[in-house]
């Protein structure tokens, strides 16, 4: 409810702000506005905030989710997606307030727990990869989740379920195999890199295409500049590290002889970065 001011309501702010992280809408002012001075209550609400903060930009909206969450120790499933989103965000600090319940150890070593909670074991091995590349985050809030060098050791060798891509389209990815196919070109579905399901493959070029629903991308209200979601960015990133030549893709026409011009120059793009810039035409000698 609003207040006798008409001031949107705290649960309000927040249902606002969730909103707009999940349609991928980014204004600067409005998100300064609804999250000055906001405190969540409950857990389902600290949790939401936390999740907006990433793709919102706002770091701030993470500190308070965490604040709100401090001293309740939560089960790992629950508790590392959450990690995840604080570090994508930004609030290293904040970490120190999250305790997970349970030995993470013993738990990424039962079999069963890695059939039950693939999800959250995959989210810890994005937040391993984000304290490897983070030596200041390494520091902050480890002792409390157990993210220690030796456990983040475990979960790179971790056995569960490959996870699909943040925002990756299964509907798209089928049309793109079928257009590949129609130019003579092999591409592997499903294989695994880490903990991630490989989007579509071009296995002799190294090159993989991920083709992402249109709310995978953030929005900028104001300027109408676009960039991945935090998360998305993070993963092309890992795959980027072993190796492979990341494309993006996201928007898809209808017409098959258009289809096939759009491959042509994602793939000429592809090869032309794999280039040395000394070695591109054009380039200085």
């Amino acid at each position: 409810m609003c207040d006798q001011s008409g001031a949107l309501s705290p649960k309000q702010r927040c249902g606002v702000l969730e909103a707009l992280a999940r349609r991928g809408w980014f204004h600067a002012e409005l998100v300064d506005r609804l999250g000055f001075g906001l405190a969540p209550h409950g857990s389902a609400a600290s949790a939401a905030l936390l999740r907006s903060a990433a793709p919102l930009r706002a770091p701030q909206l993470a500190q308070a989710a965490l604040q709100a969450l401090r001293g309740r120790r939560l089960a790992v499933a629950v508790a590392a997606p959450l990690v995840r989103s604080a570090l994508l965000a930004g609030s290293l600090e904040g970490l120190r307030h999250l305790r997970l319940r349970g030995a993470l150890k013993l738990e990424l070593g039962d079999p069963r727990q890695q059939r039950r909670n693939s999800r959250a074991w995959a989210a810890l091995c994005d937040c391993a990869w984000r304290l490897d590349a983070q030596p200041d985050a390494a520091s902050l809030g480890v002792s409390g989740l157990g993210l220690d060098p030796a456990t983040r050791e475990l979960l790179r060798s971790w056995p569960g379920q490959a996870q699909p891509l943040c925002g990756h389209s299964e509907n798209l990815e089928t049309s793109v195999a079928a257009a590949f196919a129609r130019l003579g070109c092999q591409t592997l579905l499903g294989e695994r890199c880490g903990h991630l399901r490989l989007p579509l493959l071009l296995p002799d070029l190294k090159i993989t295409v991920l083709c992402l629903e249109a709310e995978a991308m953030v929005q900028d209200l104001q300027s109408e500049a676009r960039w991945l979601r935090p998360l998305t960015q993070l993963q092309v990133e890992q795959l980027e590290h072993r190796g492979y030549k990341v494309q993006i893709l996201w928007h898809w026409p209808q017409d098959h002889a258009a289809q096939e011009l759009v491959l042509r120059k994602t793939l000429a793009s592809a090869l032309q970065a794999a280039v040395p810039r000394s070695r591109r035409r054009g380039a200085p000698s």
